[in-house]
């Protein structure tokens, strides 16, 4: 009974400290592509978003995929209009921590792998990060098959279950069903709160070169408009 305590706690603890890495690489990732003082505002907004204060630090799977989706995102390499100053691009730490974000939760290839093929486009080095590609996609493939088969006792792909279960099965919709403009018509406008008409201002008068990085939010959206549950 007194290791009750002590395993409850330490996940917590530790997801809380991931939470707290996330933030310090969301002000990283909106210096780079804003610059300090309007990166300094960003991260007012952030940390004062109800819905961030309240799932960031809470042990869920969506929570981690967020985590190291913006983790990855402020090491990947966007192209040089999109930077104010320059920055040292690690290719390895974008693609563990975007590898690692869809090994907790597949749905996060759904930004990963467009992001990856991007990157694959408008490189210069094509064949290294082709290979850099293929060495991390295949490690963290055979990690999480290492760890499910300790874990179930047999071989399992859980990608594929995750798959079965919420696309081919659709049993996701067990647990509510949404039409499919719910994202804009609701979710988006209800995360964003009281913030909402900044993004809106932010979409009119905000950096053209940020538009890859809405293109990538709004493809996220449609795709996750195709399930009838919707979260």
């Amino acid at each position: 009974m007194s290791e009750f305590p002590f395993q409850i706690m330490v996940p917590r603890i530790f997801h809380a400290v991931l939470a707290g890495v996330a933030d310090l690489h969301f002000y990283k990732l909106a210096e780079r592509l804003l610059g300090r003082g309007p990166a300094f505002l960003a991260l007012i907004c952030y940390l004062t978003n109800w819905f961030v204060f309240f799932t960031a630090t809470r042990t869920l799977t969506n929570s981690a995929e967020m985590i190291f989706t913006v983790i990855g995102l402020t090491y990947y390499p966007w192209p040089k209009p999109m930077i104010n100053r320059p920055h040292r691009i690690s290719l390895w730490l974008y693609l563990m921590a975007a590898s690692i974000s869809c090994m907790i939760r597949p749905t996060a290839f759904i930004i990963w792998g467009p992001l990856c093929v991007w990157n694959l486009a408008i490189t210069y080095h094509r064949a290294k990060t082709l290979f850099t590609v293929a060495v991390v996609g295949i490690f963290s493939v055979t990690l999480s098959l290492l760890i499910d088969h300790h874990y179930y006792g047999r071989w399992v792909f859980v990608p594929y279950n995750f798959l079965k279960f919420n696309l081919i099965n659709d049993q996701g919709a067990v647990y509510g069903t949404h039409p499919w403009h719910w994202y804009v018509s609701s979710g988006l406008p209800a995360i964003l709160g009281p913030h909402l008409p900044l993004f809106l201002l932010g979409l009119v008068k905000g950096k053209t070169s940020l538009l890859p990085l809405l293109g990538f939010t709004m493809w996220s959206m449609l795709i996750y408009s195709f399930s009838s549950h919707k979260e």
